[in-house]
């Protein structure tokens, strides 16, 4: 499943539709052996127009459009699997970050996570790999990979593994940065009261 908005200039669907088209061709068959899920994206009739370019993969896309972010939820934690498209134009001056913000929603899921292309500021990359919530795949044909191995497990055992490391994944919930921000937050009202007469 993918949940969330998609923003195609920043953002590289693409990839991920080549990726999908090259697993599905490779099975073979008339059933794609997978389906993906796009949920919220705001961009689905441009999202159908991109995929159209990959007939196998658009035959494995569902597009259900905006759902409530309780149901959002519920449908991370359904899926075998999530897709994390990361931003590709980082702009740190506007405060644009090389990751998306739904990266944590999805590892409070506890899904193996495919994020794709690699985070440009390899913030995204490094959390992946430390809660070991998932991988990121440089090019289609990495993610292709991914997806055949996961495709492999699942057929095998009815479900894919994930090997998330709960106490890092902690380290990101709600509770533990906002203790984090209250700690900045009380050293900053420290330093102000120092330095005032």
């Amino acid at each position: 499943a993918y949940t969330g908005s998609i923003y195609p200039g920043d953002q590289r669907p693409d990839l991920l539709f080549a990726a999908l088209e090259q697993v599905i061709r490779e099975r073979g068959g008339t059933t794609p052996p997978l389906e993906l899920i796009f949920a919220g994206t705001g961009r689905d009739a441009e999202l159908q127009a991109s995929v159209a370019a990959f007939p196998a993969a658009a035959r494995a896309c569902r597009f259900v459009g905006r759902v409530p972010p309780a149901e959002a939820l519920r449908m991370q934690r359904d899926a075998d699997a999530l897709i994390l498209l990361n931003c590709t134009n980082p702009s740190p001056g506007e405060g644009t970050l090389s990751y998306p913000a739904k990266a944590f929603e999805y590892l409070n899921a506890g899904r193996p996570i495919l994020a794709l292309p690699r985070d440009p500021g390899a913030w995204g990359d490094r959390l992946l790999e430390t809660t070991r919530a998932g991988t990121t795949a440089e090019s289609a044909d990495a993610a292709a990979r991914v997806l055949a191995s996961w495709l492999d497990e699942w057929e095998r055992t009815d479900g894919i593994s994930y090997a998330g490391d709960r106490t890092e994944i902690e380290r990101y919930s709600q509770p533990r940065q906002a203790a984090v921000l209250g700690a900045l937050l009380d050293r900053a009202v420290d330093i102000h009261t120092a330095r005032t007469p």
